[in-house]
């Protein structure tokens, strides 16, 4: 939580720099845009990078789901966004055998692990799903 804190502040002086920088010329000579001058850009992909590894890491996408969803804005972005995480969602052990039923019972015949003598359903569905979980 700290390090999700730390990216927090750094995306918010970004989001400060970036007001400050827009529209703006630096009166030096010859003259810069100090968006380019200030590496903005840069910046700003950076701290996009941080915030999506702090907020897929551990599997915390429905936090960030319920944070977007609080925000109760109509804005473009934050609606992308939203659709985004939600098709990144990771479906529950027991939604997944269910929506996958028929593609694991062909992948285990395919794979001649359904004919092994210690063949286990429920390990191989566990084993499934753990691929799944980590794509």
């Amino acid at each position: 939580m700290i390090h999700l804190k730390q990216v927090a502040v750094r995306a918010l002086s970004v989001l400060e720099l970036a007001r400050e920088s827009h529209g703006v010329m630096l009166m030096t000579d010859p003259t810069q845009d100090p968006w380019k001058t200030r590496k903005v850009s840069e910046k700003i992909q950076d701290t996009i990078k941080e915030l999506k590894v702090e907020i897929f890491k551990d599997n915390n996408i429905d936090i960030a789901i319920e944070a977007l969803k609080a925000l109760e804005s109509d804005d473009y972005i934050i609606e992308n966004m939203l659709i985004d995480l939600e098709g990144m969602q990771k479906l529950a052990f027991d939604e997944w055998v269910e929506e996958n039923e028929e593609w694991l019972t062909q992948y285990a015949a395919e794979t001649g692990s359904d004919r092994e003598l210690d063949f286990d359903v429920e390990r191989f569905e566990e084993t499934m799903y753990e691929a799944y979980l980590n794509e």
